[in-house]
């Protein structure tokens, strides 16, 4: 039986910032399936990066997201995302906890949009030290904003991104920020970041940009994230 939970999201101008301290410029589209690169970016004590600690493919790297304390969060904004629609094949992602229980909501791909909204794809609870992939077919999708009635948790991808028609992608983070239930720390791994048909797998796979080598982003604070305090209770440095 499934235990929903509610989640504390990263949305607007939080992911705006993250995405203008990321990548610096306008995004630069070429076919129908731009190649997409990462850098990170961290709030408090957190961490984020290119490690070689552990990896769920053939290549040694995952993204490493350290939250060491119950307000710090860590994440990765995806390049070459804004102006497009959200894509037709649900996004997904393999991640990996150094500590089990629930998850808080943590770690979510969240998929900004123009009209203010988002949505998100998270699990709803942690193995220690096991590879997961957290399916993006599956009903583990949340949604914020959006047309009136739109439901709001435990959804497929396809009816919430039907939730925001004539909307298009404006951000593609991955957070993890989910201290406030794990308040002596954490690292969540990423790996196989699959998004509108290319999958991230290690710095420089699909290399625009010297960022997605693995440099730690700085320079906003954790007000500056604009994160949404929703309660939980029901739910290379």
């Amino acid at each position: 039986m499934r235990t929903s939970v509610r989640v504390r999201t990263v949305v607007g101008a939080a992911a705006a910032a993250a995405v203008t301290v990321a990548v610096g410029g306008a995004p630069a589209f070429a076919g129908s399936h731009p190649s997409h690169s990462v850098s990170f970016f961290h709030g408090g004590a957190g961490s984020a990066g290119w490690s070689k600690d552990t990896s769920n493919d053939a290549d040694p790297y995952s993204i490493k997201l350290v939250v060491p304390d119950a307000t710090s969060y860590a994440g990765a904004s995806l390049h070459n995302v804004a102006g497009r629609p959200a894509p037709a094949a649900a996004p997904s992602f393999d991640f990996r906890s150094t500590v089990g229980g629930p998850s808080g909501g943590s770690p979510r791909l969240v998929i900004a949009f123009s009209d203010g909204g988002n949505i998100n794809l998270r699990p709803l609870a942690w193995v220690a030290n096991t590879w997961t992939h957290e399916d993006g077919n599956s009903t583990d999708w949340d949604n914020k904003g959006g047309t009136a009635g739109c439901p709001s948790y435990e959804q497929t991808y396809a009816t919430l991104v039907a939730c925001h028609p004539g909307a298009t992608v404006t951000s593609v983070i991955v957070v993890s920020d989910s201290g406030f239930l794990y308040p002596s720390g954490y690292t969540n791994y990423i790996d196989n970041i699959s998004y509108d048909g290319t999958v991230i797998t290690r710095p420089g796979h699909h290399g625009h940009g010297s960022d997605g080598d693995g440099h730690d982003k700085q320079g906003h604070d954790k007000q500056g994230h604009d994160k949404q305090g929703h309660d939980a209770s029901d739910g290379q440095d």
